[in-house]
């Protein structure tokens, strides 16, 4: 059986890990990781991600630094507390490796970011929706039209019209693919 890490860059809340890491276990079809831990290392940020006239950091360099962190048998999600951008778009909340790993950004999950006031619980449904979504994408499912996480999103609005689980079908679909992905040579 595999694990799934989060991987938290610099400074990510304990509280926050813990959260996500029960949150995700929950939700995840039985038996698809033997487990889900919250890695107590934090790791540095990517040299020379960090673009200084755009300050956003490229999310590409972290997907690749993923891959030196992954767990033999498993999937990660590295957490960072970085605005992100990638070569298609002009931010991104995350970013996933088909096949291999996810990464979440938390900047703009936070009511903050947009000059409003902090409301912590919606932050945290946010968190545990971007990282579900991510987690599906670097499995390998598909964006779907269904009350699912896996539904496609651009905002954070978007982002909370949708459910924290995934729908019938992309659980099946998560099941079936599982054997066949995990073990794959990374």
């Amino acid at each position: 059986m595999a694990i799934l890490r989060l991987l938290p860059y610099q400074q990510i809340s304990k509280a926050l890990l813990f959260h996500l890491r029960d949150s995700i276990q929950d939700r995840l079809p039985e038996r698809l990781f033997q487990e889900v831990t919250a890695s107590p290392e934090r790791l540095d940020l990517p040299e020379d991600s960090f673009v200084q006239t755009r300050n956003q950091h490229r999310a590409n360099d972290f997907i690749r630094d993923l891959v030196r962190h992954m767990p033999r048998d498993g999937r990660a999600i590295g957490v960072v507390d970085e605005d992100l951008f990638s070569a298609k778009e002009g931010f991104v909340l995350g970013l996933a490796e088909r096949g291999r790993n996810a990464l979440m950004a938390l900047p703009r999950l936070r009511e903050e970011f947009y000059g409003r006031k902090p409301d912590n619980i919606l932050f945290r449904a946010r968190a545990l929706k971007l990282a579900l979504h991510e987690l599906g994408q670097a499995m390998r499912l598909d964006h779907c039209d269904r009350e699912c996480v896996m539904q496609r999103f651009k905002t954070v609005e978007d982002l909370d019209s949708i459910p924290p689980a995934f729908c019938d079908d992309c659980t099946k679909e998560l099941r079936e693919r599982y054997l066949s992905q995990i073990g794959q040579k990374r």
